[in-house]
């Protein structure tokens, strides 16, 4: 462990804020959570949380249960930021016990809340269609910043997600789930704006924070109340960022392990290539069984032991890096995630396994192509509608009274260009995979 020291408590105290944009409504006598327990129950129980079972982590709309959808992947982030949370405090001292475990808890929870459906392919699609759009009508386009015409050409889930927690969903006004700084902060892996950010090279010279962007400009004022709040400087990522952004790759890298072995895409094979032949057969060794189990019953339990096996050891590596780097975890001083800066030399080729293997399987190619066709034509619709005149009786007014209340309310108290734009991807972002298929083809005419 390096001389860095957490006597000082100031800096956490800051890191570890449990300021809410407003003061919270809840005055019950018997609730002895603390308040990132409360932000974790307030998450789990939340519709767009249920939503994600609709959603597809690799597979899109897969028949088999097996398989991860982005909630099961979220709710494994989310219990690995529990248990790493535990070893973080018993790090940081007496003064973070129970609070750094619940935060990330709710952080894994909640970080891919904003991504559209169909996967990642559904960013891609949705930044598709505005630089088509664009290009098709000029006069918007040069209506807006610079700024705001990026944060629709490099649309990503991550400011939407900061959008949704912050803004669009909300109970008793538009301060979103009024979550605390702390737990915002650290579900916000690239705290810049689309104008600084989406800087992406191999040797990380920008900084990891400066791969993609966190916010847009909608939110800008939000995050600058958080970051003050968090004691934060503009573009330096809250320490628990890295742990998130870490445990999210260990989730998925696991999940891909088996995720591909059950759908026979991947071989324990090519694992033992991948990893090396002693670490995966020492963790799938299996001596003896209480009863006679063969064949399949055998393999899924190879399966999750090597998969189990994994997952611990970049958890370790991930652990151990915080612990002989602490100063430079806390101060943000990292240009590389936490598992690159890890001693575990096979993270990259279990990376570029998966993306060889089921990123790229033609199952997955052709469902993500179908969903980009789905995406732009849904938005094709909806920006159509909500850009023109819409009265209740024509077919765009129709269209119009399809999206939220609470939605179209938002967006008319702004009632900008750029708030119309977005009430159209807050939409349909909020879409579950079968949801967006089922409406598409309604629209369509091609089902009832």
């Amino acid at each position: 462990m390096n001389s860095y020291t957490f006597s000082n408590e100031n800096i956490w105290s800051k890191y570890l804020s449990t300021k809410r944009r407003r003061q919270s409504l809840s005055s019950s006598t018997v609730d002895a959570r603390n308040d990132f327990e409360k932000d974790y129950g307030r998450m789990i129980f939340s519709s767009v949380v249920r939503r994600l079972q609709g959603k597809s982590q690799v597979f899109p709309l897969d028949p088999n249960d097996f398989v991860r959808t982005r909630l099961t992947h979220s709710v494994e982030v989310s219990a690995l930021g529990r248990s790493v949370g535990a070893s973080l405090e018993n790090i940081l001292g007496d003064f973070s016990k129970g609070l750094v475990g619940p935060l990330l808890a709710t952080a894994g929870l909640v970080h891919d809340l904003g991504n559209p459906p169909f996967g990642h392919h559904g960013e891609i699609a949705i930044q598709e269609f505005f630089r088509d759009y664009f290009a098709k009508n000029p006069n918007v386009y040069m209506q807006l910043s610079d700024g705001q015409k990026k944060d629709f050409l490099f649309f990503d889930g991550n400011p939407q997600t900061f959008r949704l927690l912050t803004r669009l969903q909300w109970l008793w006004d538009t301060n979103g789930f009024n979550l605390t700084a702390a737990t915002l902060a650290a579900t916000v892996k690239y705290p810049v704006n689309s104008c600084d950010g989406n800087q992406r090279n191999e040797n990380n010279s920008h900084g990891v924070e400066k791969k993609k962007f966190g916010f847009f400009q909608s939110e800008q004022q939000t995050f600058e109340e958080i970051w003050d709040s968090c004691g934060l400087q503009y573009g330096q990522r809250h320490p628990l960022a890295f742990v998130l952004e870490a445990l999210d790759d260990i989730a998925y890298i696991s999940a891909d392990i088996e995720d591909g072995l059950k759908k026979r895409l991947i071989t324990l094979d090519d694992i033992r290539d991948a990893v090396g032949s002693e670490f995966v057969d020492r963790a799938s060794k299996i001596d003896s069984f209480p009863i006679p189990w063969t064949g399949d019953d055998v393999s899924d339990i190879l399966v999750q032991r090597v998969r189990i096996a994994c997952q611990g050891k970049m958890i370790e590596g991930v652990v151990h890096v915080i612990e002989n780097r602490l100063s430079d975890w806390a101060e943000g001083r990292f240009n590389e995630q936490l598992l690159d800066l890890s001693d575990i030399e096979w993270v990259n080729r279990l990376r570029k396994l998966a993306k060889d293997r089921l990123y790229n399987a033609p199952e997955v190619l052709q469902l993500e192509i179908a969903g980009s066709r789905i995406i732009e034509g849904l938005l094709d619709v909806f920006v159509k509608a909500i850009m023109s005149p819409h009265e209740p009786h024509t077919t765009f007014g129709k269209i119009y009274a399809l999206i939220p209340p609470r939605l179209r309310y938002i967006a008319e108290q702004d009632d900008s260009l750029v708030s119309k734009l977005q009430l159209a991807v807050d939409y349909i972002t909020g879409m579950t995979d079968d949801y967006a298929v089922h409406l598409y083809q309604k629209l369509s005419g091609v089902s009832l």
